[in-house]
């Protein structure tokens, strides 16, 4: 009796398992985008990602109708990339060209930018805490003078744009530091979205002490018009920044992290800023290939504790 269960316990997987990948084959069925393969070039919008990587929002591709598979890839520690916790982290890159469009009448090709970057789709927040670890390989290539975001605080629009602010909060890599950038008034609408800015940059960590190491990034951010909005930075568990105040028009926010290149024509036709190692760029050197790595991305939490307690 026990050898006939077996038997047919056999023959019912083979049979159901064939059926699936007949199914599969012939476009009946499919698999996730995450269950076969590395690369986000495909993800949905509102996808999860593996806890071990990020938890507390569902994502999707900031601006990516179409994008290329090496520029967002989950990776894994046996297969030699850097990870903080667990086995996987979350690579993204940008080469020369690395630009697409939301078929909304964005396009970063048009807007002079290259973009490799995740965005919450969850429900917007007013107060929340958020925390994230970076990774720079001991390679990391500068693009200075052009404009490098890693992560941003951006307030959902409002009649097509915000009152006062567009992204509230913004961490560059920029002048061979990690700056926390707290934006305190937008734009015209009939402007150059970055003309029109007034920002407070406040220095972070210096970029030669992020190489080769995981840097922790806690963020607490409470959106408020008024003199009760907060903004305060850890670094490596150290308090950095500390700010009340404005810090948007009230309304719901939500976040974002990768890789943003902005004003990227600024390569070859502004004075170029020196190197990471004090070398500076030629016009004839090539289009600088940047990589950086997450991990331990956790959003909308409501305190320090939950946003740094191990997943």
């Amino acid at each position: 009796m026990k050898e006939q269960i077996i038997s047919f316990l056999k023959l019912t997987i083979l049979t159901v398992g064939g059926t699936v990948a007949i199914m599969i084959m012939l476009g009946i069925v499919s698999v996730p985008a995450l269950a076969d393969s590395k690369s986000l070039y495909k993800m949905a919008w509102g996808s999860t990602l593996p806890k071990d990587i990020a938890s507390g929002s569902l994502w999707g591709r900031t601006v990516g109708n179409k994008i290329n598979k090496h520029q967002i890839q989950i990776v894994n520690a046996e297969d030699g990339y850097p990870v903080k916790s667990g086995t996987q982290s979350i690579r993204f890159e940008i080469r020369e060209g690395d630009c697409s469009h939301d078929g909304n009448g964005w396009s970063d090709c048009k807007g002079d930018r290259y973009r490799s970057e995740l965005t919450s789709t969850s429900k917007g927040f007013k107060h929340k805490f958020f925390a994230w670890s970076i990774y720079l390989p001991d390679d990391f290539k500068s693009v200075d003078p052009v404009l490098l975001s890693t992560a941003q605080i951006h307030q959902y629009k409002s009649n097509g744009m915000p009152k006062t602010f567009a992204h509230n909060m913004s961490f560059h890599l920029n002048n061979g530091g990690y700056w926390a950038v707290r934006y305190l008034r937008a734009y015209p609408v009939e402007n150059d979205p970055y003309s029109g800015y007034y920002k407070k940059n406040t220095h972070l960590i210096d970029i030669k002490d992020m190489l080769g190491k995981w840097t922790d990034i806690v963020l607490e951010f409470r959106s408020s018009a008024n003199k009760d909005g907060i903004v305060k930075v850890w670094v490596n568990g150290e308090l950095k920044y500390d700010y009340t105040g404005q810090t948007s028009d009230g309304g719901n926010n939500y976040f974002k992290f990768g890789l943003y290149q902005s004003h990227v024509s600024r390569i070859n036709n502004t004075p170029p800023m020196p190197w990471i190692d004090g070398t500076r760029k030629k016009k004839s050197d090539p289009y600088p290939t940047q990589v950086v790595y997450y991990d331990d991305v956790r959003t909308h939490g409501k305190s320090f504790e939950q946003v740094t307690q191990p997943y």
